[in-house]
């Protein structure tokens, strides 16, 4: 029979697993690689990595505090938390940490991305890590974890706590195979769509034009970002319809001014990449007389059309 130690004094080779798991999968998640170690990397780090390092903290060996006051610390020897015990609880303490951050990244002034929940559970793991490294040491060698593999020698059998706590580590198992499957056979589809919207000048919808003077320049900035997935030629028609319709189209220049009445309207095609983006300033003058006007933004790709209007209210020249 043969004893190999695998953690022990002087050996914390388990934190360093999993404060290393976690810091490969925050360098994997930087590169543009699908595979299927990454995907089984990614989930460990998050659903266990987090999990065994709290517990490792929570559990750093034998002695473990029985009772005690702000005057008087008792403590006593317990059995420790078994391997079997230790995995079961990282996993529940794993998914705990992540629903509990994911709440607080999903905050309006956060992003959920890959590498912020990276970073956030490479904070927790190796955070946590290093406490319950400290604690170890703290104790004496015979109080510390240990972790030994067995060649060789009569396996006993196993109890029915073990046995429980296996099937819920098989069930963790089946569920991670799952997920990782269902993430590569769906082939990171992202939902097509297209980002259009209108803003004034410095940026802002406080500063979008809604009454100006017959004959008066104002300016309104256009901002088209393409999420389809594939190159995208665009149809940006400007101007106030006459019923439903323009009576004349001209062809946008994006330069200086384009004076605007009653039934005239602007186009232009433009072409995208998946995800590039396309921001002008129109600058524009109203010819039509003093009343109230619809300045439409239409535009159109493919037959999907998507309609933004600007109310004017047009007021005779000073």
């Amino acid at each position: 029979m043969r004893r190999i130690s695998l953690v022990g004094p002087r050996r914390p080779y388990d934190l360093l697993l999993v404060s290393g798991i976690v810091v490969l999968s925050v360098i994997l998640s930087q590169l543009n690689l699908e595979s299927p170690v990454r995907s089984i990397i990614a989930f460990f780090s998050i659903y266990f990595a987090p999990g065994y390092a709290i517990v490792s903290m929570l559990f750093p060996g034998r002695k473990v505090l029985l009772k005690g006051t702000f005057l008087i610390r008792q403590e006593a020897r317990s059995q420790y938390v078994s391997l079997l015990e230790r995995i079961a609880l990282s996993i529940l303490f794993s998914i705990s940490v992540v629903a509990i951050s994911g709440t607080i990244l999903s905050r309006d002034q956060f992003d959920i991305t890959a590498t912020g929940v990276g970073l956030e559970v490479l904070l927790i793991t190796v955070g946590a890590s290093i406490v319950a490294l400290y604690l170890r040491s703290r104790m004496a060698p015979a109080d510390q974890l240990t972790l030994t593999l067995t060649i060789g020698g009569e396996r006993s059998a196993f109890t029915k706590g073990e046995k429980i706590i296996g099937v819920i580590i098989v069930g963790s198992l089946l569920i991670a195979m799952v997920v990782v499957v269902n993430g590569l056979s769906g082939q990171g589809a992202k939902e097509a769509y297209t980002e259009f919207y209108l803003t004034g000048p410095d940026g802002s919808l406080s500063s979008l034009p809604a009454s100006v003077l017959v004959g008066e320049n104002a300016s309104v900035s256009i901002k088209i970002t393409n999420r389809m997935n594939q190159e995208v030629e665009y149809n940006l028609t400007i101007g106030i319809e006459n019923g439903s319709s323009f009576d004349k189209l001209a062809q946008l220049t994006w330069t200086g001014t384009h004076g605007i009445g009653n039934g005239t309207g602007y186009y232009d095609d433009i072409r995208l990449g998946n995800g590039e983006a396309f921001e002008q300033l129109f600058t524009f003058h109203i010819t039509a007389s003093s009343g109230v006007y619809k300045l439409s933004f239409i535009l159109n790709n493919d037959g999907q059309e998507k309609l933004l209007w600007l109310r004017l209210v047009v007021r005779g020249s000073v």
